[in-house]
């Protein structure tokens, strides 16, 4: 696998007003496989292409309006019709106004197409390794008093669809709150958060076609000891969907440290109960988790 990337800021240049700024960014990748789904002869390759161009205005120091468009493409992939995650041509990732500054402002609230990002990614996150990217549809509010910061949010994932302009599904909809607490004794961050979770046309276990309604509570704990960074989680999901109930759990983590040479990192993969079919889940699922977060040996 070959990728090429970089981004070019185009603020500096001459006879523009200081509170607009340009950006570019482009990326090549190529990617293949051989023996998808451990068919033979299942192989493809292919390169896979995205180019973006931004804007940011600053009327003020404590307002900017951001706008991102995206153009992302693929050739040579032997699945056709070709579409997201590889393909969206000329979409909108990115379209919100912003009061106040998220950092360092005592309270901010962004309203717009936007990217969010929890946990990690490993809750909520844009999935940057493939192609097209994620972004959503969301009002968040963040709130700061020294070491406390509160997110308080309602989103929509946007549908990505090649050759138009994405939208959110109506009634697929992320409520939450997500706190975090950082500089606690022993370096210690604690992230605990609750989110709600409306999903409509998810399937049940009975193959019948139900909106699903559920809540997500957890937390996270994050810091260094003995030249050991950690980074471990646990979740749990209750709801339900027609006449499944939702009743699961589920938590991962890493350890790691730095040689000389390269870091080592030792992971342990998320972990849940999977009973056969019984009506209930009780198999934590994902929200809208990153895919390709580096794990195992870096």
């Amino acid at each position: 696998m070959i990728a090429l990337f970089w981004w070019l800021p185009l603020c500096a240049q001459p006879g523009l007003p200081h509170w607009i700024s340009f950006g570019a960014e482009e990326r090549l990748r190529l990617e293949g496989f051989s023996g998808g789904g451990f068919q033979p002869g299942n192989d493809d390759f292919y390169l896979l292409h995205r180019f973006r161009l931004s804007t940011t205005l600053r009327p003020a120091p404590w307002w900017r309006i951001v706008a991102q468009t995206q153009d992302a493409r693929v050739w040579g992939d032997n699945q056709k019709p070709y579409g997201p995650p590889h393909q969206d041509t000329w979409d909108l990732r990115q379209a919100y106004a912003e009061l106040g500054d998220p950092g360092k402002s005592p309270a901010s609230l962004r309203v717009g197409r936007q990217e969010m990002s929890l946990g990690g990614e490993r809750l909520v996150g844009i999935s940057a390794w493939t192609n097209v990217s994620r972004s959503f549809d969301a009002a968040r509010a963040t709130f700061l008093y020294r070491n406390f910061k509160l997110d308080a949010f309602s989103a929509s994932i946007v549908v990505l669809r090649d050759g138009q302009i994405g939208s959110a599904d109506a009634g697929n909809n992320l409520h939450g709150l997500y706190g975090t607490i950082s500089k606690l004794p022993g370096g210690l961050t604690v992230e605990p958060y609750f989110l709600w979770r409306l999903q409509p046309h998810d399937v049940a276990e009975t193959g019948v076609i139900g909106n699903l309604n559920m809540k997500v509570s957890g937390a996270r704990l994050l810091g260094k000891i003995r030249g050991f960074d950690y980074n471990t989680s646990l979740v749990f999901e209750r709801g339900h969907l027609l006449t499944d109930r939702v009743d699961a759990w589920g938590g991962g983590g890493w350890l790691a440290t730095r040689f000389p040479v390269s870091p080592e990192r030792l992971a342990w993969p998320s972990s849940s109960t999977t009973p056969p079919a019984t009506g209930i889940r009780t198999t934590a699922a994902a929200i809208h988790s990153s895919c390709c977060i580096p794990r195992g040996t870096t």
